[in-house]
């Protein structure tokens, strides 16, 4: 794989897709990140804020909306921001999915 999907239909999951891109050993320094609110739904993974669990770029940043990748400078620079605030050497690798009912675009 190329990059991270995040339509991952059939029997694969984000968890498997982001495993098969960035490997076990990455994975395991990520917690899994959900919340819910009633028109939208933000979900993924980011990494530990400790030191060796970041990268020295911001080359790990997955960002989608209603299945599609996007480059958001503005949720991408808010969390750098707050991870530089725990780990001020590194970036966060994180996966964002955030699901927008149709209805409220």
């Amino acid at each position: 794989s190329s990059g991270i999907n995040a339509e991952y239909g059939g029997k694969s999951t984000l968890k498997d897709n982001v495993i098969d891109v960035l490997g076990c050993s990455m994975f395991k320094n990520l917690i899994a990140i959900n919340f819910n609110e009633s028109i939208f739904r933000v979900h993924g993974y980011i990494s530990k804020p400790l030191p060796i669990h970041g990268r020295g770029s911001a080359d790990k940043q997955y960002f989608f909306i209603n299945g599609r990748p996007c480059d958001h400078e503005k949720l991408s620079k808010t969390i750098n921001s707050t991870f530089k605030q725990y780990e001020k050497f590194q970036y966060p690798i994180c996966i964002v999915v955030i699901e927008i009912a149709k209805d409220n675009i």
